[in-house]
């Protein structure tokens, strides 16, 4: 089991044959419901120190200049780090749990298969989450 960041949001990766497929896509089911289920003020403060450890990252002017044109192109202005660290201070963790249960569980899955299988063994185990 790997998480990475290129997945998405709360994206998971799984290795393993097609024998079995049903366990995997069960663990992450199960998972996913864990997430949205419960949080410690513990890892809520961990998320909070990743997100400013992320915010303070970047050190040269080219990674500071992708940072300002990121949040051009998605927000149209400029937001200052200050304001970003104290919008990151506030979050509750109701909001992160309710974020969790909107993405985790109200939502379908998005399942990527590189296999030889034919997708109608995956069915089979997909159909319950469906």
């Amino acid at each position: 089991y790997n998480s990475h960041e290129d997945c998405g949001v709360f994206g998971n990766i799984l290795f393993g044959t097609h024998n079995h497929i049903k366990e995997m896509s069960d663990f992450c089911f199960e998972l996913a419901q864990r997430f949205a289920a419960e949080m410690s003020d513990i890892e809520l403060q961990r998320a909070k120190q990743k997100l400013y450890c992320d915010l303070l990252n970047p050190q040269s002017t080219q990674d500071i200049m992708e940072l300002i044109a990121e949040q051009m192109f998605y927000w149209g202005e400029y937001v200052p780090r200050i304001k970003i660290a104290t919008a990151i201070s506030k979050i509750t963790k109701e909001q992160l749990l309710k974020t969790c249960h909107n993405w985790l569980i109200k939502s379908k899955p998005f399942v990527i298969v590189s296999s030889s299988i034919k997708p109608t063994k995956l069915n089979d185990c997909y159909g319950k989450y469906a």
